[in-house]
């Protein structure tokens, strides 16, 4: 059973790369597996649609991905008034991080504290954050960016999808392989964004 598809890419890619040119582009629809309690919309076993580019040294593949992914939700039925696309980049507080001369060892429990910050309390969170806490809120309240960011951004809406897509720094994505841009989808309804249903593609 297979709990994911990234180790099998990896080892597909590593062992036929200097065979194809770059970059590459991969979809699979596996049937996937999860060790964990089952959840409403969060079953063990499920199908998932995955998205790759491989070999892509700058930020055109994260642009091509949110307008694949753009596409498929409008092919679902979905209009653009009905979801958001909101993106990231982990290298922003991998920088935040270094500015502050925060050990490395403590880095996980950093990353953890933000993807978790839609879901607990901000007193829980501001302790866990401890003395980076106002800068951590003020950062995610502004919602500025880096260069990066701003790029994708941009790029993105020289490709009509200006309207859905905006920069929420609270997008982490809790595993430690993610390193650069993420993103994720979420519905509007409900309003706050603590209350919106969230699709992770």
């Amino acid at each position: 059973m297979r709990p994911e598809m990234t180790p099998t890419l990896a080892r597909m890619a590593g062992a036929r790369h200097r065979d194809y040119k770059k970059p590459m582009k991969w979809f699979a629809i596996p049937q996937l597996f999860r060790y964990e309690r089952a959840q409403r919309g969060r079953l063990r076993e499920h199908f998932q649609w995955n998205c790759d580019i491989l070999g892509e040294s700058g930020l055109g593949a994260e642009v091509e991905l949110l307008a694949v992914l753009d596409m498929a939700l409008r092919k679902l039925g979905l209009e653009r008034k009905d979801y958001v696309l909101r993106i990231s980049d982990r290298v922003f507080w991998q920088e935040f991080l270094e500015k502050h001369q925060v050990a490395e060892e403590k880095h996980y429990d950093f990353f953890q504290a933000i993807d978790k910050i839609e879901r607990e309390k901000p007193e829980e969170t501001r302790l866990k954050l401890g003395d980076l806490a106002d800068e951590v809120f003020s950062a995610i309240e502004k919602g500025e960016g880096n260069a990066r960011l701003n790029e994708v951004r941009e790029r993105c809406a020289a490709l009509g999808l200006a309207e859905v897509v905006e920069i929420d720094l609270r997008i982490v994505r809790g595993l430690a392989y993610y390193t650069g841009i993420v993103f994720e989808v979420h519905d509007r309804q409900g309003g706050d964004a603590s209350h919106r249903r969230r699709w992770t593609l």
